[in-house]
Parts: structure tokens; C-alpha cells; sequence
């Protein structure tokens, strides 16, 4: 009974932390509605960083505030100097949504500044792609959905964002940032819960969630079609590796009085679907093939929750970890599928670090850290695990976002 009770309230407690930014309202009739509801002011943006090499690096964060979000730049051998770059303004309470930072330093961002959407900011709310070294932005659009982080396509340079309107109404929009030709490549008169999450030969691919679960699905020539059945529940936390082949993602598993978090691949060329299953004393790989109907009936296993994955490189990948079995202090993990080894990260005093982005030379990992026993604080560290070193990052208020960015 005292396994029982310790075993529930840690995993209550680890899950209320990361699904506190996230609310899911589904309504099924003649169309699927899904709705997702982010606390801006209590989570990080995480993705992994496009860097490139070269000396100039710094970190980029930006830190919420009530009627404002401030960009600062860090410098340094220890990243000590502190740059204000910009404030950006918008309605009291949110905040911004933004994605990766491309090569020529544009943060694309959508912005929650409509004073005629006071009562639901997430429609029509403006697009940007602001730069950071000159300080200049290109207004993309004012139809963005604020709820759906923009997708950047390094390749073609150009944005992917999501329409959503009151009636209803979904669109999926690309914008090139060379031509600044805008047009709608997908359309329906029903709210669709789409997600734009990779571009490749001249096709959108797209998380989609309905009654069914989670699929992955390509749209291309204004129409859409499925590529993969992903899961039978919620998948979140969604990485693309560097060749594009491979998706890595959390399936958000309800299972009796608690989620589960579960770690998976998908080989998106060949759909073989891989399930990583770490216990206590072993480290095995679990390989299934999706069926036609996408069965991806779970196994009996340790309970081990996963957080927040990133592809470091095509055959490693980095992740918080947590289960009962393990001590409260978790350090992130580092898995290499071709030898099958699990290497961390220095640990934490306290709390779990979960990862967001990983410099291109490998030397240094930003990184989030997570103390649930002090009402759930965040702070942001640089950890450098060749030199052994755990820099704090210092902020005057929430930081809502961090990445790397490299000066060309």
C-alpha cells in the first residue's frame, strides 16, 4: 500500500507539472474541434537549434511580462553579458509564440496584439519575422493562429502558419521570405486540429489529432491525405531529425488513474515505428512495424515517464527522464541507438532537467530545469559536459523562450 501511495503521487505530481500548458478540448459532431489552450507565462518554446559553426554564438531568450515580451542576447565565455534586443508588445496576459531562429538571425513570432480579439486573442493574431541583428521585421500576416507555433523551412525560406477563424474555418498558409509571396496551400470549412511540423520536396506533413488518435498526414496540391497512424492517444513534443526521416515524439498514454509518457520514433520514409523502452536495469529498443490500422497497443513495462526529446544528430537524441525508480535529482539522458548506450548529463541539485537545444558542435546543452517541490520554479542553465560545468542563465522575470543563435 506505501509503494502504492508513493508511486501515485509522484507520478500525479510530475504529470500535473507538464500538463499544466497544455488543455486539450475536443467536440465531436459534424466536425472535430480541437483547441489547445498554452500558458505562455509558465513554459519554454523547446525545439532543437539550427546552428551553424562559428565563434559568434550567443544564447537568446525571451522573458514574459504582462504587456510585453523582451528579447535579450547572452554573450560570453560564460554567457555573463546581457543584451535588451527588443520588447515586443501585446495584450495583457499572453504572450508570444515563437519558433526557431533561421540562419540569416529571423525569429519568426506570432504576436497576440489584436485589440479586436480582446476576448480570444488567438484569432487573427500578426505573424512577424523579426531580425536580430539589424532589428528589423517583415509583417507576414494578420490572420495567424497564436495556439500553433509557426514551422521555418531553412531550405526555401519559407514560413508554414496556421489560419484558424470564427466560423471555423482552417487554413494552412506559406509565406517566402525572398519573394514575400503569401498564398493558402490547404483549406477546409471545418476547425481541423492540424500541425505544421516538417517541409520536404514540395510537401507539407502535419500532425492531425481526431476521434482516432494522432496521425501524421502529408498535404499537398490543397489536399490531404494520411502518411501514418501515430497513436491511438495524444502524441506532444515533437522532433524532426536533420536528414527529415525520422520523428520522434511522446505519446501521452492514459492509463487507469494517470498518464503515462511514452517514447517513440516513427522512420517517416519506410513507417517502421520504434517504441524506446529504458527500466531500470536494461536498455532495450522495442521495434514494432505500423499496421494498416496503426495498432500501437502498449506492452507491459516499468512506468517511466519521458519529457521533452531532441535529436542531437541522426543517431543520438537527448530527453528527460523520471520514474519511481529512479531518485528525485534527474539528469538528462543521452541515447545512442547504434551502440545502445545511455550516457547523462551532470546532474541537478534538485529537480528535472529536460533539454531544448543542443549547439552544433556538441559541447554545450541548453537546458530547463524543473523543481516540482518548489511549486514547480524553472530555471536555465548552459551545461558543458566535457568541461563539467552547469552555467545558471540569470533573468529578471519568466523565461518563455531559449535558443542558440549563430551571427553569419
Amino acid at each position: 500500500m506505501l509503494e502504492k501511495f508513493i508511486e501515485n503521487r509522484i507520478n500525479k505530481k510530475i504529470i500535473y507539472f507538464f500538463n499544466k500548458p497544455l488543455v486539450l478540448f475536443i467536440f465531436f459532431g459534424t466536425s472535430i474541434t480541437v483547441f489547445f489552450a498554452l500558458q505562455y507565462g509558465f513554459f519554454i518554446n523547446i525545439q532543437q537549434a539550427i546552428t551553424t559553426k562559428g565563434t559568434n554564438a550567443r544564447l537568446i531568450t525571451i522573458e514574459h511580462s504582462k504587456h510585453k515580451d523582451t528579447i535579450y542576447a547572452y554573450s560570453g565565455a560564460k554567457f555573463i553579458n546581457k543584451e535588451k534586443i527588443a520588447d515586443i508588445k501585446h495584450l495583457p496576459n499572453w504572450s508570444v509564440n515563437a519558433s526557431n531562429i533561421n540562419n540569416d538571425s529571423n525569429l519568426i513570432m506570432i504576436i497576440p496584439n489584436n485589440n479586436k480579439e480582446l476576448t480570444n486573442p488567438r484569432f487573427n493574431a500578426e505573424i512577424i519575422a523579426y531580425n536580430l541583428q539589424s532589428k528589423k521585421q517583415i509583417v507576414i500576416g494578420r490572420d495567424a493562429d497564436l495556439l500553433v507555433k509557426p514551422l521555418f523551412d531553412e531550405k526555401t525560406k519559407t514560413v508554414y502558419y496556421r489560419s484558424t477563424s470564427h466560423n471555423q474555418e482552417t487554413r494552412l498558409i506559406q509565406y517566402n521570405l525572398n519573394t514575400r509571396i503569401k498564398k493558402t496551400i490547404f483549406k477546409t470549412n471545418n476547425e481541423m486540429a492540424i500541425f505544421p511540423i516538417l517541409a520536404n520536396k514540395n510537401n507539407l506533413y502535419v500532425i492531425k489529432y481526431d476521434v482516432q488518435g494522432s496521425k501524421l498526414m502529408i498535404i499537398s496540391d490543397m489536399e490531404i491525405k494520411e502518411a501514418a497512424h501515430l497513436s491511438g492517444h495524444f502524441i506532444r513534443d515533437w522532433s524532426i531529425s536533420d536528414d527529415k526521416n525520422q520523428l520522434l515524439f511522446i505519446e501521452q498514454e492514459a492509463n487507469n488513474q494517470y498518464l503515462q509518457y511514452n517514447l517513440k520514433i516513427l522512420n517517416i520514409k519506410n513507417k517502421e515505428y520504434v517504441e524506446l523502452n529504458f527500466s531500470k536495469d536494461s536498455y532495450a529498443l522495442q521495434k514494432e512495424i505500423l499496421s494498416v490500422t496503426g495498432n500501437t497497443s502498449s506492452k507491459n513495462r516499468d512506468i517511466v515517464n519521458y519529457f521533452k526529446p531532441i535529436w542531437l544528430n541522426a543517431n543520438e537524441m537527448a530527453f528527460g527522464i523520471n520514474s519511481i525508480l529512479l531518485q528525485n535529482s534527474q539528469p538528462i539522458s543521452i541515447f545512442n541507438i547504434s551502440a545502445s548506450r545511455l550516457d547523462k548529463l551532470i546532474p541537478p541539485l534538485k529537480g528535472l532537467d529536460v533539454p531544448i537545444a543542443f549547439d552544433s558542435y556538441g559541447k554545450n546543452m541548453l537546458v530547463k530545469n524543473i523543481q516540482p517541490e518548489m511549486n514547480y520554479l524553472e530555471k536555465i542553465f548552459v551545461i558543458n559536459n566535457e568541461l563539467k560545468t552547469r552555467l545558471p542563465i540569470e533573468n529578471n522575470n519568466l523565461v518563455i523562450y531559449a535558443n542558440w543563435w549563430y551571427i553569419n
